[in-house]
């Protein structure tokens, strides 16, 4: 999280457009790692579209934005 945050950082945007871009850019990261999940485990253990929706939401969900937010919260401006 600390070098997407530092590379997010770097550009030339005002803070709320920062935590904003910070916070999509890592749900959305978070969400292809349980497709990729999803490809390499569970395609077929659990076939079907809604397994495929669930191995994507849930990490995007639960990491992306409240593991974000949590970041940003305690982190240092």
């Amino acid at each position: 999280m600390k070098k997407l945050w530092n590379y997010i950082n770097r550009l030339q945007y005002d803070n709320s457009t920062k935590n904003i871009l910070f916070i999509v850019i890592f749900s959305v990261l978070c969400a292809v790692f349980g497709i990729v999940a999803w490809v390499l485990a569970g395609r077929q253990v659990f076939p079907g579209i809604i397994w495929f929706i669930s191995f994507m939401c849930y990490p995007a969900m639960f990491v992306g934005v409240i593991g974000g937010t949590l970041y940003l919260y305690r982190h240092e401006f």
